[in-house]
């Protein structure tokens, strides 16, 4: 019998981690990445730190990343714990001064500032559908501070957590920055952790315990899907095309780099359209849906509302 093949596109740590998975329950897997190194959001750069590095992508691991945690272990990576007093940042206060200052007056401000969005959020399930959410999501978190006004510290916190969910205020829905909020963690109480030696080291594993190949520099052009599987039409670095063929596909790519690839049969208008509705700059946390893979899990819930407006 022959073996089943599975393509994936992009070689970040989603894709990675689905091929590890895929691998082990008997799959042929290969992985195209349009960039010259894997990886993908974990970038850990090392020239011209000496024996230091620094994180250029994915930094900080929470405590709560369960999965993560255990991937690590599982390849024998130590944890090294950051921030131990909590996360501060570098702003202007009430004295006028900039200086660097605790998350937490914010953190707390903010929490009471959505104290009725986030009473509505909870009533509602904490589903993200239905007519509470999408009233929620219909506001940006730009819109909502000059709605209420927002004192400094609360609009200090909102300009901070741009570095969390890299995009703007006035481009990401207050749903998002509800859910974040309705946990009740102060920051200051979150245990985070770093990969000792750089976070890249959890892709170097991956990819040594990896008999797929990697193929760097080759961008997915076209994904066609007939009852007979799946043909991909892949350009490498040399503009050169080639037809791949497989029983399935995996895409593992940003949003905005898998709304560049043309699907044949089309999407549902649904999914296309939010493909193209993603800021160009944004970088959604996206979940891998395995359903419809035999032996491959019951998938994940897919985040299907608006996180960016």
């Amino acid at each position: 019998m022959p073996i089943p093949s599975v393509l994936i596109v992009g070689a970040g740590l989603a894709g990675l981690a689905a091929a590890l998975e895929l691998e082990w329950r008997g799959y042929r897997v290969t992985i195209f990445e349009a960039r010259d190194r894997a990886g993908g959001r974990v970038w850990t750069l090392r020239d011209g730190f000496g024996r230091m590095h620094a994180e250029a992508g994915g930094e900080l691991i929470d405590e709560e990343q369960k999965e993560i945690r255990k991937l690590a272990a599982n390849l024998h990576l130590r944890e090294s714990r950051v921030l131990r007093g909590g996360f501060s940042h570098y702003r202007t206060g009430h004295d006028g001064r900039r200086r660097i200052r605790s998350a937490s007056p914010g953190w707390r401000q903010t929490q009471l500032a959505l104290e009725s969005w986030i009473h509505a959020y909870r009533l509602n399930g904490e589903e993200w559908d239905g007519p509470v959410a999408e009233g929620i999501a219909s506001h940006s978190v730009t819109g909502w501070l000059d709605e209420i006004d927002a004192p400094m510290d609360v609009r200090g916190t909102a300009r901070v957590m741009r570095g969390f969910f890299v995009t703007e205020p006035e481009e990401l829905s207050l749903l998002t920055y509800v859910e974040l909020f309705a946990d009740g963690k102060d920051p200051a109480d979150r245990t985070v952790y770093r990969l000792c030696g750089g976070n890249d080291r959890l892709v170097q594993k991956i990819a040594e315990r990896l008999r797929a190949p990697v193929r760097l520099r080759h961008i997915v052009r076209r994904i066609l899907q007939s009852k007979h599987g799946v043909r991909m039409t892949v350009e490498d670095w040399r503009g050169r095309r080639s037809e791949v063929r497989g029983d399935y596909v995996l895409v593992t790519a940003p949003a905005p780099i898998a709304a560049e690839i043309e699907f044949a049969p089309a999407l549902p208008d649904a999914h296309a359209t939010r493909f193209h509705d993603f800021a160009t700059d944004a970088r959604p946390r996206l979940c891998c849906n395995l359903t419809g893979i035999p032996g491959a899990g019951p998938g994940n819930r897919a985040l299907a509302q608006q996180i960016w407006r």
